[in-house]
């Protein structure tokens, strides 16, 4: 009786329990602690690189319109480009952080480095972005061409001319070359394998991308000139006179343009008609100084090239450089070939005369203007005249040998009190490595008057000798040997010298 009613106790007790709560109640607090465990396990299996993937999973689509946004900035012009920039510049920064941890989780991967150093490069860190460009760019060799294009318009920002860094950019550009997005990159490109001793290569890049950039026509002509390429040359002409021409017709005609067919008239030696094109610019534009200094370029040119084919027509040539002059009167290269008439003994005109005087008494004449200057006034016998000039030229180019050879010359002449002075100008001279066999003679010779100015005929002896050691054709300078000769007491030495004085006079 006892079990009887235990078990219909039991029985009931079950019947009215909630048992589906009770088993949702239970299973929670089973399975929360078990799922949890579980993702913990789940995690731990996980790698670095794996966790790196997920993000960039998450993030591939906007990387990839960012990249492209970089893109299409570099192919649009300045003011399309301001509002692009400002949209990546937000993208950019909204990809920031899934990007710097994929990073910082060590995985490599080019596209998120390129954006994370591009982002940097905005903020003014370019020491750090050109350091994560070229982690993914080597200075050597090839790697994500992205960040070579990127790294080469840094190099050309911050060009200095060095033999190294022209090779890292050649590299550059050259791992870049299907990312080149604008004509500067392209030219500086070809320039660099030019120079590199790659003149096809670089005739080949100025070909591929010429119908791209228009401009590049004046270069291309320029390159295949020298090369005798004589088909690409004579497509370059025309192609770039077309796209100046049309240009110029168009609202979107500038200097640049008039400049393109000046240069490929005067390239394409049709020098009448440069004058011509430039002359027509400048009635169209009279007060552009751009375009005066182009016409007074061509007539300056014009003078030079009249000059070597008509030199009985001294004044029509010269009245070249005085248009020249009106075109332009502060066109420097204008003064260097007045000055350069004036030391060939022209007669120049009063205009042309006041033009050197006033760049000389403003201080805005060249090197070129003041030797010449200088060397008039020497072949008039005014030496002490031209040491000032000298002086001047020497300053701007301390190194030149021909100036401090001229220099010597003219304070031995003109100065002889300061012959020690002129002794150490031309043991300089001697010295620089870039001078001609004809120009060592001469500053042998100059040396040899020193010395003999300072009494040292043994010395002047010595530096006469290697003098026609290099030049045996100097008539004054066998002449100072012989008198040097008989003051030492040797006549008979300077008797062979006045001998092949003799020989070389019947020659002439």
């Amino acid at each position: 009786m006892f079990y009887q009613d235990l078990l219909n106790f039991l029985i009931a007790w079950f019947r009215t329990r909630q048992w589906r709560k009770l088993l949702w109640i239970g299973a929670t607090v089973f399975c929360l602690p078990m799922f949890g465990l579980g993702i913990s396990l789940y995690g731990a299996t996980l790698t670095r690189s794996q966790i790196a993937g997920r993000y960039l999973s998450l993030v591939s689509e906007d990387v990839d319109s960012t990249m492209a946004a970089v893109d299409s900035i570099n192919n649009e012009d300045a003011t399309e480009a301001t509002q692009q920039e400002k949209e990546l510049l937000l993208a950019e920064r909204n990809l920031q952080v899934p990007l710097r941890r994929i990073l910082q989780l060590g995985s490599f991967n080019e596209r998120a480095v390129f954006l994370v150093a591009n982002e940097l490069a905005r903020q003014g860190r370019l020491p750090t972005a050109v350091r994560m460009m070229r982690e993914i760019a080597p200075a050597q060799g090839k790697g994500f061409p992205k960040g070579h294009a990127w790294l080469a318009n840094y190099e050309m920002a911050t060009w200095k001319s060095d033999k190294t860094q022209a090779e890292i950019l050649l590299n550059d550009l050259s791992v870049a070359e299907s990312e080149l997005k604008n004509a500067q990159q392209v030219l500086v490109y070809a320039k660099l394998l030019n120079e590199f001793g790659k003149p096809k290569e670089a005739l080949r890049i100025l070909r591929i991308h010429v119908q791209q950039y228009p401009e590049l026509n004046l270069p291309y002509a320029e390159l295949a000139k020298q090369l005798g390429e004589q088909a690409d040359f004579r497509d370059a002409v025309i192609a770039g006179r077309a796209a100046a021409e049309k240009r110029l017709q168009s609202s979107d005609g500038s200097v640049n343009d008039v400049a393109q067919l000046v240069n490929l008239a005067l390239l394409d030696g049709k020098i009448d008609d440069a004058l011509a094109i430039a002359s027509r610019g400048v009635k169209s534009a009279p007060d552009d100084q751009n375009l005066k200094r182009i016409l007074s370029e061509v007539l300056r040119l014009k003078y030079e090239a009249t000059s070597q084919t008509s030199v009985a027509d001294a004044q029509l040539n010269l009245s070249y450089l005085d248009a020249a002059l009106r075109a332009d009167p502060t066109n420097p290269a204008v003064i260097d070939s007045v000055a350069e008439a004036m030391a060939q003994g022209q007669n120049l005109s009063p205009e042309l005369k006041a033009a050197v005087e006033a760049s000389l008494a403003d201080g805005q004449a060249s090197v070129i203007t003041h030797m010449l200057v200088a060397n008039n006034k020497i072949r008039n016998g005014d030496s002490a005249a031209a040491i000032p000039h000298l002086e001047l030229a020497l300053r701007q180019v301390p190194n030149s040998s021909t100036i401090l050879n001229n220099l010597a010359f003219a304070i031995i002449k003109g100065q002889p009190d300061r012959a020690d002075e002129a002794a150490e100008m031309i043991d300089k001279a001697l010295n620089a490595p870039e001078a001609s066999q004809a120009q060592r003679a001469s500053m042998f010779d100059t040396q040899g008057q020193i010395r003999q100015h300072q009494q040292d005929n043994l010395g002047a002896i010595e530096s006469y000798e290697k003098a026609i050691s290099l030049d045996k054709g100097k008539i004054a300078t066998h002449e100072r040997l012989a008198e040097v000769y008989r003051a030492v007491g040797m006549p008979d030495l300077a008797e062979v010298q006045m001998r092949r004085i003799k020989q070389l006079t019947d020659k002439k």
